[in-house]
């Protein structure tokens, strides 16, 4: 029992309330700048120290590595040795809203000591992300033929002509495929001139008549050179049904990017590059072709035609022209027994 005389026990300590502030806008920016840094820092620290083992180009991923393992305890020992009211201090710190005066200098110190220790030991310690080895071709991409197998394709395309068909058809796939090797033609402006209309099956004779009324349209005022061009065209009509489809060759008129005409003799050229990638390509496939270029000043410069074949059309006073026929068909005979000589190559190139 406690005597009435005893003196009362003292009353407990009072703990001081921090102190808060409101952060100014001076503060605010020095907290932002803080905590920016501190985490480009740690970003640094996790990519150049191998903790993602180079996962970007497929490597495995590796363990802690010292930068990591003293990123956690600093980080740890910041929130221990701190300020008691550290841990508010620093949620209060990231709303950017108040945090304790006393506890400005204490955070922002140790935090740019932990940036900068962790920025040091991420280059001391880091480890060289081997380089990402370059991609293989696919599997699924054709090899290109050898240059022996080149050469030889260009040294045994010939030029055949329609009496040597046999009339089997050549297959539509085959004839869109020599198509699609014509539309890989260089072309200067981008402009891609050529144009092809495939006659084949019952068009082959709607040509015919086509070919025959435009010629007597065009040589109505000419009776002998229109009878003479008649018989022609009929004894020819004959080998004609051995073709298996007539190609139609248009050069196109088309305006490049800038709204220009590229020069007619450059548009024709990368026609022609392009009849040539037809002509190989159905080579390589097994089959024979032959570029007409008979009525092109003539009857296929009819109205009537080259609206049939779209080459009807004119940009600034440049007009589409019809450049030739081609004939694909097939053979019994080997290609290489059809004539086929050049001259010397010394006669034809000089080096300087």
């Amino acid at each position: 029992m406690r005597s009435p005389f005893s003196r009362p026990p003292p009353p407990p300590p009072l703990v001081p309330e921090p102190t808060f502030v409101t952060l100014t806008t001076e503060s605010k920016l020095i907290a932002t700048i803080y905590f920016t840094c501190a985490a480009v820092a740690l970003y640094f620290a996790y990519s150049c120290s191998g903790v993602n083992g180079g996962a970007s180009n497929g490597a495995s991923k590796a363990g802690p590595t010292p930068v990591t393992t003293f990123a956690a305890v600093a980080a740890a020992l910041l929130l221990l040795v701190g300020p008691p009211d550290s841990v508010d201090t620093i949620l209060r710190l990231v709303t950017l809203s108040e945090m304790p005066l006393g506890a400005i200098p204490a955070v922002l110190v140790l935090g740019a000591a932990l940036t900068l220790a962790v920025s040091f030991l991420s280059i001391a310690f880091a480890t060289p992300t081997p380089p990402t080895p370059p991609t293989p071709p696919s599997s699924t991409t054709p090899a290109l033929p050898s240059s022996e197998a080149t050469f030889q394709l260009l040294r045994r395309r010939r030029s055949v002509f329609p009496k040597d068909y046999t009339g089997a058809p050549v297959p539509r796939p085959v004839i869109e495929r020599a198509l699609e090797a014509a539309n890989w033609a260089p072309t200067h402006g981008k402009t891609e001139p050529w144009r092809f209309v495939v006659f084949a099956g019952a068009a082959l004779d709607a040509l015919h008549t086509i070919k025959r009324e435009a010629t007597q349209r065009q040589l109505a005022s000419k009776p002998v050179e229109l009878a003479a061009a008649l018989t022609k065209m009929d004894a020819k009509r004959a080998e004609l049904e051995k073709v298996s489809a007539i190609v139609a060759i248009v050069r196109k008129r088309v305006p490049n990017a800038k709204g220009l005409l590229m020069p007619e003799w450059e548009e024709t050229c990368a026609v022609a590059c392009a009849v040539q990638n037809l002509h190989l390509q159905l080579t390589a496939d097994g089959y024979v072709g032959y570029w007409s270029s008979g009525g092109v000043d003539g009857w296929a410069d009819d109205p009537e035609v080259r609206r049939l074949v779209g080459a009807d059309g004119a940009v600034d006073g440049a007009r589409d022209k019809v450049l030739g026929w081609f004939h694909v068909g097939v053979t019994d005979k080997n290609p290489e027994s059809f004539q086929a000589r050049r001259g010397k190559l010394t006669e034809k190139v000089t080096w300087l």
